[in-house]
């Protein structure tokens, strides 16, 4: 199964981030399974919303950037798909609500970021 390891990726996700639960379960229930990329619009947008009110409370953006980080280095092909397209492909452009978080990813996101998205 081609994108097999981005699904593993997003059970591996949601079991390190349980604020993730409630959001998996209604997508698994609505798609019928797990469409990775499509659930990466959920994850971005938790994230950074997590980042913009960086409440010591909520969602720890700052793991879920290190996971994917990992994810990342980890080096599958589905798992850098949707990672780079889902995920880093969408976030905010410079001068736009949560662009910061950009100087925040980890080292080998930073990276694919400048190569997708060399003008921010």
């Amino acid at each position: 199964m081609g994108n097999a390891g981005a699904v593993r990726m997003v059970e591996s996700l949601v079991a390190r981030f349980p604020e993730y639960t409630g959001a998996f379960e209604a997508h698994v229930f609505n798609e019928g399974g797990v469409l990775p990329h499509l659930f990466f619009g959920e994850v971005e947008e938790a994230v950074l919303e997590a980042f913009v009110v960086d409440d010591p409370e909520g969602l720890d953006w700052r793991g879920v950037l290190g996971f994917l980080d990992e994810q990342w280095r980890g080096g599958l092909p589905d798992v850098r798909g949707v990672v780079s397209a889902s995920f880093l492909w969408g976030l905010p452009h410079p001068g736009r609500r949560g662009y910061g978080i950009v100087d925040q990813l980890p080292a080998a996101l930073a990276q694919e970021y400048r190569r997708i998205r060399p003008g921010g």
